[in-house]
């Protein structure tokens, strides 16, 4: 199987402790996974995820916001009175639904939220950049001191930042006349047409020497979220979003958290998979590759018309891609060819009975390693009829969404493993298997000829699997039906 690293571990954020460093970096041995108040911190601006039965996590909340357990999430402090004097003893709060993860979400480029809402993220959002000075030009544009007073007499919304550098800021209007600038992050621009931060190739920002007048973009409704929803504040900048098209990995929209893709799956949880794996070559996955592959993958599932059943298939799937797919998004093909990219040094899997290529060519590729040219033959109908059987290559192109749409039509039609007879016994397909936390009868449906009855065979899938499902969806680790 490809040989690859966990994803990078996140940097923890430490406030000034009230305790022992040490003593909170122990915090949860002994303690179920789950959510804690964190009594080393200070007046209740963070908490600690314990996780994989007994690892620590310490996050601190966003600046302005604090660590409300009741909703188990960092929340504004009118909506959670912090004990004054002595911190509150630990006591477990259940897994929030917006699940945090020990892996840090992107880095966020502020969305335009009418309703700005921390959430209990690893990752504290950014706190407002001051808006860029405006650059030398024909027409010069207002002074920062004509733009911090942009909102009053003006309605509530998204505007375009008259001071700002080529579309790479946008001010908030909310209060009834307060003003709110913020930058773009990550060389996105922004883009009124969305009320969004975009990649420049989604907007075309008007030349410096004619500045445009600012116009106001529709103030978007807020997502139904998880996490609290607090009034607009300046002392939080809006959170990133997890579904722009093409998405870079902080471009926002108007949505006080992630909202999942057609497949039931966030941005972040996406990202947390992927984020930091390395290849047998060093390559790693930047977070325009992991983005461009996001959307790619919910092209896909919009195509097969797929949802994930729960947050237990959708762990399962994406834990078993993390084990198959080799540690570089770009480059989805089986180590065999991945290094120097001749056929020939790769095993010999089935033929076609006829045409097609010799079995060398029909090497695993795409997010689940399709191989045998019986299997590529059969996933034509599933990909818009591009010939695999012709061209196998075409599930490993990059630039394309053929080989997350065949990885879910592995997944999910009856002519596959997952889904078709072949075990010899009557087991549950994966997608039904998966919604029951059931990683062994998913094991034994994909490749079970070669790894069920020993468990070092199974161990890095099963390690891969766990990881996903406790660091990117919040899950429990597994405890039965694990290993076949």
């Amino acid at each position: 199987m490809p040989a690859t690293v966990n994803a990078g571990a996140p940097s923890t954020h430490y406030r000034r402790l009230l305790v022992s460093p040490n003593d909170c970096a122990k915090f949860c041995r002994g303690k179920a996974d789950g959510f804690y108040v964190n009594p080393c911190g200070v007046a209740c601006t963070s908490f600690i995820q314990c996780y994989n039965t007994g690892s620590t996590k310490i996050t601190s909340c966003p600046s302005g916001t604090v660590w409300n357990p009741d909703r188990t999430a960092c929340d504004w402090p009118y909506n959670y009175a912090c004990p004054a004097a002595a911190s509150p003893s630990p006591s477990p709060s259940p897994s929030p639904s917006a699940s945090p993860s020990p892996s840090p979400s992107p880095a966020a480029s502020p969305s335009p939220s009418p309703s700005p809402s921390p959430s209990p993220s690893p990752s504290p959002s950014p706190s407002p950049s001051p808006s860029a000075s405006p650059s030398p030009s024909a027409s010069p544009s207002p002074s920062p001191a004509d733009c911090s007073q942009f909102c009053v007499g003006k309605a509530d919304g998204y505007f375009t930042d008259p001071c700002g550098v080529q579309c790479t800021s946008f001010i908030q209007c909310y209060n009834s006349g307060s003003t709110k600038i913020t930058n773009c992050t990550g060389g996105t621009v922004w883009n009124p047409d969305r009320t969004a931060c975009d990649w420049p190739y989604n907007y075309a920002c008007p030349s410096p020497s004619a500045s445009p007048s600012p116009s106001a973009s529709p103030s978007p409704s807020p997502s139904p979220s998880a996490s609290p929803s607090p009034s607009p504040s300046p002392s939080a900048s809006p959170s990133p979003s997890a579904s722009p098209s093409p998405s870079p990995s902080a471009s926002p929209s108007p949505s006080a958290s992630p909202s999942p893709s057609q497949a039931g799956v966030t941005y972040d949880q996406f990202r947390c998979v992927f984020a930091g794996n390395t290849d047998i070559l060093g390559r790693s996955n930047t977070d325009a590759i992991i983005a461009k592959h996001w959307d790619q993958f919910n092209t896909a599932a919009a195509a097969l018309n797929f949802a994930f059943g729960n947050a237990d298939e959708a762990s399962i799937f994406l834990g078993n891609v993390r084990h198959e797919y080799g540690g570089y998004l770009d480059d989805m093909t089986e180590n065999c060819y991945r290094q120097g990219h001749n056929v020939a040094n790769c095993p010999a899997y089935a033929a076609c009975t006829s045409g097609g290529l010799s079995g060398n060519n029909y090497f695993g590729r795409g997010p689940l390693q399709i191989t045998h040219c019986y299997n590529y033959a059969a996933m034509i109908p599933y990909v818009g009829g591009a010939d695999l059987k012709a061209n196998p290559s075409l599930l490993a192109d990059n630039t394309r969404n053929l080989g997350w749409q065949a990885s879910i039509a592995f997944w999910i039609k009856p002519d596959f493993n997952c889904q078709g007879s072949w075990v010899g016994t009557n087991l549950p397909t994966c997608p039904v298997a998966a919604r029951a936390a059931n990683i062994a009868t998913v094991t034994r449906r994909i490749n079970g000829q070669l790894e069920c009855g020993s468990m070092t065979n199974q161990a890095t899938r099963v390690d891969y699997i766990q990881s996903v499902r406790v660091n990117c969806f919040g899950l429990p680790r597994a405890t039965t039906n694990v290993y076949c």
